[in-house]
């Protein structure tokens, strides 16, 4: 670590000031033996707080040379006064569908599976969600960078004539460095606007349903994530020839064996460096009486493949150090238990 490459303070005159472009200069040959060295350079400097534009002039002179920059005041205290790197914390969630042909088509985002099963762990995990009805609407034209993520929901339904336009965006905002993470099922019925989403992600295989089903094994089943809330089980309907990625982390994979001796590969939940895959019918238990429960750990799963690292989250329990407590009282006369 080198205090002072840029900015510095005079302890004498109790002053702040630039550093002598001579020193500066010493500095950075001396710093490249260290860089040849492969070492990582972190840089101290000292700006006046009040001087914003200054702190972050100078932060970014120094990481555009490769450097760790922190810009700080010379007591030491814990004063950042940059690099300020604002944290993606939003996540935005695809819903939509067509309620002349489906009465359950899910026409606003409380009625989504990303509102009742995700959100609650996702805020958990510090983020906030915003719902977009892909349709009745195009992709947002620009996705500013209060963004990490995209979320398709499970019961997405997306217009057959906006499918190319919801690819090609989807696949930009990867190539972009956002994370996405597709729910439920594929929500494009265009066989070659399918392919190319699938070829974009990695993902390999026909992506056709297997029929004629007589025998099913695990050929992953990750005890880590797997069988949280229920244990999962086999399904002889919805599977897909369909593999993760080479580079995943592949959580549960069906071996499905056919009538004429063939067997099919289904990779419905894994993790990737874009993000990952949580399809059914693996997804989710549904009990006889409408209940679901997760076969896999949600707050596991998003921690992973939104890469989560730890940052500021707001806390409802507590105020001011202070514990909250909310009591809800709920009176719907007979027909239901208080």
């Amino acid at each position: 670590m080198v205090e002072s490459l840029f900015q510095t303070f005079d302890f004498k005159t109790q002053q702040y000031q630039a550093t002598p472009e001579a020193d500066t200069r010493y500095i950075l040959n001396q710093l490249k033996t260290a860089t040849d060295a492969g070492l990582e350079v972190y840089i101290l400097d000292y700006v006046d707080p009040i001087l914003r534009d200054l702190a972050l002039r100078t932060s970014d002179r120094i990481e555009q040379l490769g450097f760790q920059a922190l810009v700080s005041t010379p007591d030491l205290q814990g004063s950042i006064a940059a690099p300020i790197r604002r944290f993606s914390r939003n996540i935005l969630v695809l819903y939509g569908g067509d309620p002349n042909k489906d009465l359950r088509a899910n026409k606003w985002p409380i009625d989504t599976f990303a509102f009742t099963s995700l959100q609650t762990s996702l805020e958990w995990l510090g983020y906030e969600v915003e719902f977009h009805n892909a349709f009745i609407s195009p992709p947002p034209r620009k996705l500013d960078s209060r963004f990490s993520a995209i979320i398709t929901d499970r019961y997405l339904e997306i217009p057959l004539s906006r499918q190319g336009e919801y690819v090609d965006w989807l696949i930009q905002q990867k190539e972009k460095g956002i994370k996405l993470i597709i729910t439920g099922y594929l929500p494009f019925d265009d066989s070659h606007v399918k392919r190319r989403f699938l070829k974009a992600l990695g993902v390999t295989g026909s992506e056709n349903l297997i029929t004629d089903v007589v025998q099913q094994k695990w050929g992953v089943l990750d005890e880590d994530y797997m069988n949280y809330e229920a244990e999962v089980r086999f399904s002889l309907f919805n599977n897909l020839d369909l593999q993760a990625p080479a580079d995943s982390r592949i959580l549960l994979s069906v071996l499905n064996e056919t009538r004429d001796g063939r067997t099919f590969r289904y990779d419905p939940l894994f993790i990737a460096p874009w993000g990952g895959f949580l399809l059914d019918p693996y997804l989710i238990f549904l009990r006889p009486d409408a209940l679901e429960f997760w076969c896999l750990d949600p707050f596991k799963y998003l921690r992973q493949a939104l890469d989560i690292h730890d940052f500021p989250i707001p806390d409802t329990t507590t105020r001011d150090g202070v514990r909250l407590f909310a009591s809800h009282v709920d009176g719907d006369g007979f027909s239901s238990i208080s």
